[in-house]
């Protein structure tokens, strides 16, 4: 539901029956899944329901023995579950990817991760055990840490249309 400022957009998540969250562990080939060089996955699926769950985590895993370079993409959604919930749940999917996306707010809200940018990114990449963060700042820009150092980048002066997407465009 689109609203203009100062409400804020509603987004609706209507996904009991969605065929993602109905697929059970069996049907997915995980032979094909894994033929790639680099999975990614989100923290906006995994609550979705149990089987999801047993999914994405199966997934990760394989991936990592098979040597395939992995990234999750926190995206906590209070309408799907609370920040607690999505921190134990996550946090053990964390400590085997590559790469991790997470907003400051879900840095601050799901992690306990406050402080200026650079002090809660490397907050965050202790907390978790990821190898590489990409932070995302809002209208200030993004940061990135890793073993080779941190990278900052500011935003680029934009009219926002519609930010649906705009977290999965950076990831891609």
């Amino acid at each position: 539901e689109y609203a203009r400022p100062a409400r804020s957009t509603t987004v609706l998540y209507d996904r009991s029956d969605y065929c993602f969250a109905r697929l059970g562990p069996d049907d997915v080939d995980r032979h094909y899944l894994l033929d790639t060089k680099h999975l990614h996955v989100t923290g906006l699926t995994y609550p979705l329901s149990e089987n999801s769950r047993l999914i994405i985590a199966s997934a990760l895993s394989r991936a990592a023995t098979a040597g395939v370079s992995t990234s999750l993409d926190v995206n906590h959604r209070d309408q799907l579950w609370s920040p607690a919930q999505c921190r134990d749940e996550l946090l053990p999917l964390c400590r085997d990817v590559g790469l991790l996306f997470c907003s400051r707010r879900d840095a601050q809200e799901v992690f306990g991760c406050r402080g200026e940018p650079e002090v809660a990114a490397n907050r965050l990449l202790e907390v978790t055990g990821a190898r590489t963060l990409v932070m995302t700042l809002g209208d200030e820009g993004v940061i990135a840490c890793g073993p080779d150092g941190t990278l900052r980048a500011g935003a680029r002066p934009a009219s926002v249309l519609d930010r649906m997407g705009a977290g999965d465009a950076l990831a891609a």
